[in-house]
């Protein structure tokens, strides 16, 4: 039980007592990391919310889009492992591995933000730059 006690930056084995305890480390990244996790949340929320009002109206031009409102859902669902990730790896202080997630859970973040502007408003009035 040795490797308990030395810093993961050490080339120690792995766990899960985090670097918020040890010297000089801020938990400001742990901080933010929770942060986005819940934001990430509140993306699944309102992914959640238009699907279940794209077709509030049945025959109106929302409803015929509610495969994308449906997809949508999944995407925003699944950005919350990459978040979870980054908060896993902050706590653990493996700041790389935090900002390679962090980079993935902005990727599919952005790819729901263009579906669910499609669900919303259809691919006809979609212009992703002005």
């Amino acid at each position: 039980m040795e490797h308990m006690d030395q810093n993961p930056r050490e080339g120690a084995g792995h766990h899960l007592d985090g670097p918020l305890a040890d010297e000089g480390t801020s938990s400001w990244a742990f901080t933010g990391a929770v942060v986005l996790l819940g934001a990430g949340a509140f993306a699944v929320f309102i992914a959640l919310l238009v699907a279940r009002l794209a077709c509030d109206t049945p025959g109106s031009q929302a409803c015929e889009r509610q495969s994308l409102a449906t997809l949508q859902v999944y995407v925003a669902a699944a950005g919350l492992v990459p978040l979870g990730l980054v908060a896993l790896a902050a706590w653990r202080g493996r700041t790389r591995s935090a900002w390679r997630w962090l980079i993935v859970a902005l990727l599919v973040y952005a790819t729901w933000a263009v579906l669910n502007d499609a669900a919303v408003h259809g691919w006809d009035d979609l212009v992703l730059l002005p």
